[in-house]
C-alpha cells in the first residue's frame, strides 16, 4: 500500500485528477486507498465538479443495478415485497451462498444508500449548492423507499 499512497500523493500534487478518478472508478483499490483520500482532497480544495464526477458514477451504477434486479423480480413474481427487502440482513446475505432477487435488491439498495449518505456528507462539507444537495437527498429517499425510477438518475451523469 505504501507505493500506491505515494503515487496518490504525487498525482494529487500534479493535479492528475482524471487518472485518479479513473483508478477509483475502476475498483482496483479499496475505497480507503484512493476514493476517500481523493474525495477529501476535493472537499478541502472546494473542487465541486471533481467531487461530483468521482461520486455520482458509483451511486448511479448501484442504483441501476438495483433497478435492473427490481425489474427482473417484478417480471418473475409480479410484485415487489418491500418489507422483506428492508428486513434482509445484507452482511449475512452477502456472506452466504444463496442467491435471491430480493437479497440482491437489498444489497444494491444498501450500497447505493451508503454511497449517497457518504456523498451528502462531502457535499455539506464543501457547501454545495442547496438545490443540488436537495436532489441528492430526494434520491436517497427514493432509494430508501424503493420508489426510484430510471429518470431519477438523469441529473447524476456529470462528466469533467
Amino acid at each position: 500500500m505504501r507505493g500506491s499512497k505515494e503515487i496518490l500523493r504525487q498525482w494529487i500534487a500534479d493535479k492528475r485528477y482524471r487518472e485518479l478518478i479513473s483508478c477509483a472508478h475502476g475498483g482496483w483499490y479499496q475505497d480507503d486507498v484512493i476514493f476517500e483520500p481523493l474525495a477529501e482532497h476535493f472537499v478541502a480544495n472546494h473542487l465541486f465538479d471533481e467531487l461530483r464526477f468521482l461520486c455520482e458514477r458509483g451511486i448511479r451504477f448501484s442504483a441501476e443495478d438495483m433497478l435492473a434486479t427490481i425489474k427482473s423480480e417484478k417480471e418473475e413474481h409480479g410484485a415487489l415485497d418491500i418489507e422483506t427487502i428492508r428486513s434482509i440482513d445484507v452482511p449475512s446475505y452477502v456472506s452466504g451462498r444463496s442467491y435471491s432477487h430480493l437479497g440482491e435488491i437489498a444489497k444494491y439498495r444498501k450500497r447505493a444508500l451508503d454511497q449517497i449518505i457518504r456523498y451528502a456528507g462531502y457535499l455539506e462539507q464543501i457547501h454545495a449548492p442547496a438545490e443540488y444537495l436537495e436532489q441528492v437527498k430526494l434520491l436517497q429517499e427514493s432509494v430508501s423507499d424503493l420508489t426510484i425510477k430510471t429518470k431519477d438518475l438523469k441529473s447524476f451523469r456529470f462528466r469533467l
